[in-house]
């Protein structure tokens, strides 16, 4: 897959049927030559995010909302998703004959990619994006994404509380740094650790 510019000034897109802008890039005068993606699969050996190179991409299929939706709750009322609008690619991974999938969505916040690299997802995504409707694909990278920044902001949530309550600590171990996380206080100690909480979310400018 290559980047195409319509006009200077203007968002590289994706040259493929999806025609995805890549948010940030207008004021590029080359295209640009990687993706950061989220990782989906392994992110404790493999980090958070990893750099994909577009010209490794093979473009499979879009997934786009369609036409306007019947509200759930009945009536003529119909609702859409069309802001948010995705594309789904094989990645031929350096030293893996194997290969694994990007998923990159575009919306109104910018442009995010999302690499799965598990055993199966090459077959399952291939399979996926052969056999259904761009509709149906759209359901799938929606919900998908979504869970994933859901489950992101749990973790997040729980770090602020565990650092708010004082129960992160930096250790170091073998002329290595990492945190410590604290049991969680019991019986008459939460009632104190809870004030401790306000004390400083009260402190926060």
């Amino acid at each position: 897959m290559k980047l195409v510019q319509d006009h200077p000034g203007y968002n590289w897109r994706t040259d493929d049927p999806a025609r995805l802008h890549i948010s940030g890039t207008g004021h590029l005068a080359e295209a640009p030559t990687a993706l950061k993606c989220f990782v989906m699969h392994d992110s404790l050996n493999r980090g958070e995010r990893v750099e994909v190179e577009y010209a490794s991409l093979e473009f499979l299929a879009t997934a786009v909302f369609g036409e306007g939706r019947l509200s759930p709750g009945g009536g003529n009322t119909r609702w859409t998703g069309d802001s948010y609008k995705h594309a789904i690619y094989r990645y031929s991974q350096p030293l893996s004959s194997r290969g694994s999938i990007v998923i990159i969505e575009k919306h109104g916040g910018g442009t995010q990619g999302y690499h799965i690299a598990t055993l199966t997802a090459a077959e399952m995504w291939v399979g996926l994006a052969h056999s259904l409707p761009s509709e149906s694909l759209w359901n799938i990278c929606h919900d998908l994404c979504r869970m994933y920044h859901n489950a992101r902001y749990v973790e997040r949530q729980t770090i602020y509380t565990q650092f708010l309550q004082g129960r992160l600590k930096k250790r170091r171990r073998r002329h290595k740094v990492y945190v410590q996380v604290l049991a969680e206080p019991k019986g008459d100690e939460t009632g104190a650790s809870e004030t401790q909480l306000l004390e400083k979310v009260e402190q926060v400018p």
